[in-house]
């Protein structure tokens, strides 16, 4: 709560009295202030997250919404890597791709996009992925033996064919 009370009244002879009536309030809206093309609310508006995939070192970015934020912000590990305004980003340096290559690292880094606003400000970030063929189907067994296929039961993959299970090994399990 702000205190009114010491407040100045008067201004070059000109009573100023800083409480406004419930109707005077109704006037000091974005829309009534701000008239014509310009619509700073809709420019400020929080951008969605992109979606961004990681293949041969490039980082592809698609807009969410079918948008185009005009600028992304890319993060490598948190810390600023790039800005720019195009929706492929060539990840420049043997440390910056990420691969499946000769080169052994225990962890690999996490790159993320962010879309600005028109105002220049950023939304949420999405983690730039390393699509893959492989697809995780977590089962249970009596789900598994309804299907055939690879599945994830109690933290193992295990083969289901013809309603018998197999391990990764190929070792019949029941």
């Amino acid at each position: 709560l702000i205190d009114l009370n010491n407040r100045k009244a008067s201004f070059a002879g000109q009573a100023n009295n800083p409480v406004i009536t419930e109707e005077e309030v109704a006037n000091y809206t974005v829309s009534a202030i701000f008239s014509g093309d310009w619509k700073p609310n809709t420019l400020a508006a929080q951008a969605a997250a992109p979606s961004a995939k990681i293949e041969n070192g490039i980082i592809t970015i698609t807009p969410a919404n079918g948008g185009d934020a005009g600028v992304y912000l890319i993060e490598k590990d948190g810390e600023f890597l790039a800005l720019t305004s195009s929706n492929e980003y060539v990840l420049e340096s043997e440390d910056e791709q990420q691969s499946f290559g000769s080169k052994v690292t225990l962890t690999k880094p996490v790159y993320t996009v962010r879309a600005a606003n028109k105002m220049g400000g950023f939304g949420e970030a999405a983690v730039a992925t390393v699509p893959t063929a492989i697809e995780v189907v977590e089962a249970t067994a009596e789900a598994a033996n309804a299907a055939e296929g690879a599945f994830v039961i109690d933290g193992k993959v295990v083969i289901v064919k013809e309603g018998k299970q197999f391990t990764a090994a190929g070792a019949r399990i029941k």
